[in-house]
């Protein structure tokens, strides 16, 4: 297992992955010491920082690459990163794949995201699986607000 930084405008964002399959992402922390620490834990033991791989053709590179495009204001599609579900619910890895599957410029709500679920009435189970998101931005729970545009 890997963690690597990469700098932004808005701070260093962060991406740990296992043989080309992304385990977490971060947003900037605090400190780049901070996003490192969090990507770490993340993990678990044992992950290893290094910088990030510079083959274009690596699916991390490309990952990284598409991030980077999408948080400069470019558009990238994000939906053929490969993210490791291992250890999520079923009901959280469904609601990932709805949310991820939300077009880049547009939002739902969470009772959208349940209704699409099948039951209107999980809204409140689909935040709280969005809260523990550990793929923001490749899962774009940015894009989901609460009834009434609340976020």
């Amino acid at each position: 297992m890997w963690f690597t930084l990469f700098p932004r405008a808005l701070g260093d964002c962060g991406l740990a992955w296992r043989a080309g399959t992304v385990l977490a992402t971060a947003l900037p922390g605090p400190t780049p010491a901070a996003t490192a620490d969090y990507l770490a834990t993340r993990t678990g033991p044992g992950a290893v920082r290094i910088a990030p791989p510079a083959d274009r053709a690596d699916p991390i590179a490309r990952a990284i690459a598409a991030i980077t495009a999408l948080l400069d204001g470019a558009p990238a599609d994000l939906t053929s990163i490969a993210c490791d579900f291992t250890g999520l619910d079923p009901f959280a890895a469904r609601v990932y794949a709805a949310t991820r599957a939300i077009p880049a410029g547009e939002t739902r709500t969470y009772g959208d995201i349940a209704t699409a679920l099948g039951n209107r009435a999980l809204a409140r189970n689909v935040g709280q699986a969005l809260g523990r998101n550990r793929f923001p931005i490749i899962i774009p729970c940015h894009r989901v607000m609460g009834a009434g545009g609340k976020l």
